[in-house]
This record gives structure tokens, sequence and C-alpha cells, in this order.
């Protein structure tokens, strides 16, 4: 993005011969946030957008194509703290955030989805939540929505 001085990609969703790129952008000044880069023709052209953040630092961890559009998770909060934030876009571009605050998803300790798959009309997610003490494995499962 623009706004950056330096990024980097890291998941991708293709969805007929629009692509979704994700990953975090760092300003001149240190700070972080998701970001997502668009393409409609297959790769050829590219747009860019910020995902918003719903509170505090901010990071995307996985994205899938879903149906019409795209679904895209992260975390957000201060370290330590993080809960998962869900982004949903019908265009790559436009993104509006989502915070559940389902069990595996916010709470005390950290909450991460680090990988999406669809099947049919189901979105799941897999991760962890974790506390100083304890880890343990998180499954989400959303009808796809977008």
């Amino acid at each position: 993005p623009s706004s950056a001085a330096r990024a980097q990609l890291s998941q991708v969703g293709v969805n007929g011969r629009t692509l979704v790129a994700v990953g975090t952008a760092t300003t001149a000044a240190g700070n972080t946030g998701p970001f997502a880069a668009m393409s409609k023709d297959g790769g050829v052209t590219w747009s860019e957008s910020l995902l918003p953040s719903p509170g505090g630092p901010a990071a995307v961890t996985a994205v899938a194509a879903t149906g019409r559009g795209f679904t895209a998770t992260g975390t957000f909060g201060v370290a330590g703290g993080q809960n998962v934030v869900i982004w949903t876009s019908t265009d790559g571009l436009t993104w509006t955030s989502n915070t559940p605050s389902v069990t595996g998803l916010g709470g005390q300790g950290i909450q991460e989805i680090t990988a999406l798959t669809v099947s049919g009309s189901t979105l799941s997610g897999v991760g962890f939540t974790a506390t100083a003490t304890s880890e343990a494995p998180t499954i989400w499962r959303s009808p796809i929505r977008n």
C-alpha cells in the first residue's frame, strides 16, 4: 500500500480470475496493519486496500475464496491478549470486520485461526487458543455469508 514503508504478503485466495493476497504492511513510523492486494485479471494488474482493525494492532493469518467473495481471519489486540477477527469481502477490495465472542475465538490469552478451507457452503478454520500455562487446538465452522 502507498502508506507502507514495507509490506509482506503471506496468504493467497483465488476465485475464478480474481486473486486476493493478504499480508502485513509496516509504515515508516513502525506501525503495522493488515492489507489485501486484489487482481481481477489473473495477476496482471493489482489494487491494494487496508483491512479495518477492530481495535489495537492487527495481523492477517489466513484467507479463502468463499462463494461470491473472500473471507480472511486474523488477530487483533495487544501481545498476549489477541482475539480473532474475521474479514469478509465480495470484491477483494472493500472489507468488513467481525469479532465473534465464541469460545476459541475470543477471551483470555491468545486466539488464532491459522488456516481456512471451504467445503460446499461451510467455511472451516483451524488454529489454537493459548494462555501462559496451556495451549489447545481450535476448530471453527461457519456457513459462508458472502
